[in-house]
């Protein structure tokens, strides 16, 4: 009696194709990517600070309070400086937008060399439905996170009969 169950002869057909694509390659690639992205998206985030229902001194002493001395050096002048600035949110939104998507277009890459499909979009239709996939990503992330933190509040608006 052998002493392990036998492989199905799907997953072995599976191992071996996945063994043939280079994984590590388009995983190493999106994380770039991805690495990439934050720059301009805490550009993007440092600009919407001056949309926030607060005063540049009101940020200024709720950063002095929350951050170590050390930090709020650097963070503090920077902070100050987005109420000045004006176009830095448009451009970091594309910048991001354009970064992250190549996270995207790396994943894409990836799926389709392990399901050995050979694409025949052009690139800007392809960028395209890159960009709309990570939109569609983060907006699905972004919920998770509003129903995670709103969760209680939900769960007490639904009936008790319900739960």
């Amino acid at each position: 009696m052998p002493n392990h169950l036998p492989i199905p002869n799907d997953l072995t057909a599976l191992y071996r194709r996945l063994r043939r694509v280079p994984l590590p390659v388009y995983a190493a690639a999106a994380d770039y990517c991805c690495f990439v992205a934050l720059i301009p998206a805490l550009i993007l985030l440092m600009g919407l600070i001056r949309y926030l229902p607060l005063s540049q001194e009101e940020l200024q002493e709720l950063l002095r309070e929350a951050l170590p001395q050390a930090v709020y050096r650097v963070l503090g002048p920077l902070a100050a400086s987005t109420f000045q600035v004006s176009g830095a949110v448009t451009l970091s939104l594309l910048l991001t937008a354009y970064s992250a998507s190549g996270a995207m277009r790396a994943l894409m890459r990836g799926l389709d060399a392990v399901y050995g499909v050979k694409r025949r979009d052009r690139f800007p239709l392809y960028f395209i439905r890159a960009v709309v996939y990570m939109l569609l990503l983060l907006l699905v992330a972004a919920l998770s996170l509003l129903l995670l933190v709103l969760s209680e509040r939900v769960c007490g608006l639904l009936p008790q009969d319900c739960l």
